[in-house]
């Protein structure tokens, strides 16, 4: 079997589907008794309970990650979850109307950018991403510890606060309907898909065509030129995007801290991991690093004399 899986990307590919197709059904077969012991709590007990399920399902594909030795077959998990959890609001509720498809298209316009770029990208169960390697090498001791909790684990409650806005579109509906922010937030979702779509296909045409190349250095075009990480502006944009939505069929103000997490993810997680590894390979990159913006789009700052 796992000869078979390694021999083609394809072959990794229909495996990391069946994984994901396994989860689910453990998860969809839990859910109402899961439901049944939490209702009593009356805290938002189909929050709580779909919370449950996606650590669940998280968990099996842990699972599968270790018996495969690579816990790159959870990446896909970050975009393909949250379309799934949504869908599974709408069906127990019952509920649907304008609002709930124009939330619901924005998360599988989103969902769809994200996979795709995930798939071409992909290169066979034989592949693991950079981080999860060196976290590996540096800490085997700690190493399923860091898996499950960092790699897995945080990354899905991660995403689940960022959708909490969104559910409350379905489970907490206001009388008061302000559709102009209906409108405003799904404009930025799509708009933040779009940025990311065009900034990933600059990343990879440039890493195409320096393939091979010796001499190494850094991607500085199109929408590189304004931010160091267009592709993650565009992702936390799009998590802001859905809680405006949310603002303008619920106006709760409290489930901000969905998209504030997801920021200060990328703030202080993501951006200095990924900077620090590309300092390591590409020490001209410190000069890119003080002229560009390292999140939002943003003029270049110009460069002093004498430098």
């Amino acid at each position: 079997m796992k000869t078979w899986i390694y021999k083609s990307k394809g072959n990794a590919m229909i495996a990391i589907a069946f994984i994901y197709i396994v989860a689910a059904v453990v998860a969809f077969i839990l859910f109402n008794p899961i439901l049944d012991v939490v209702r009593p709590f009356g805290f938002y007990p189909l929050i709580v309970t779909m919370f449950i399920v996606d650590v669940i399902a998280t968990i099996i594909i842990y699972v599968f990650g270790v018996i495969f030795n690579n816990s790159s077959i959870y990446d896909p998990y970050w975009s393909v979850a949250p379309p799934v959890m949504f869908a599974a609001w709408i069906f127990i509720t019952g509920q649907t109307d304008l609002f709930i498809i124009i939330t619901m298209i924005a998360i599988l316009v989103w969902a769809f950018r994200l996979t795709y770029n995930w798939a071409i990208n992909f290169n066979g169960m034989h592949h693991q991403d950079w981080r999860y390697t060196m976290y590996k090498q540096n800490h085997p001791k700690l190493w399923q510890v860091i898996n499950f909790f960092g790699i897995h684990f945080m990354p899905t409650l991660v995403v689940f606060l960022g959708l909490i806005p969104a559910s409350f579109v379905i489970l907490e509906r206001q009388g008061t309907i302000l559709f102009g922010w209906v409108i405003i937030g799904f404009v930025i979702c799509l708009l933040a898909a779009t940025i990311q779509f065009i900034s990933d296909k600059a990343m990879k045409e440039f890493r195409d065509r320096n393939k091979g190349i010796k001499s190494r250095t850094h991607i500085d075009e199109g929408l590189w030129k304004y931010s160091r990480h267009p592709n993650y502006f565009g992702e936390v944009a799009f998590w802001w995007g859905l809680f405006i939505i949310q603002y303008g069929t619920s106006q709760n103000i409290y489930v901000i801290f969905g998209p504030i997490v997801v920021t200060l993810l990328f703030l202080f997680i993501s951006i200095p991991l990924m900077e620090k590894h590309v300092l390591k390979s590409t020490p001209s990159y410190v000069t890119y690093q003080n002229q560009v913006s390292a999140l939002i789009p943003w003029f270049r700052k110009q460069k002093k004399e004498g430098m």
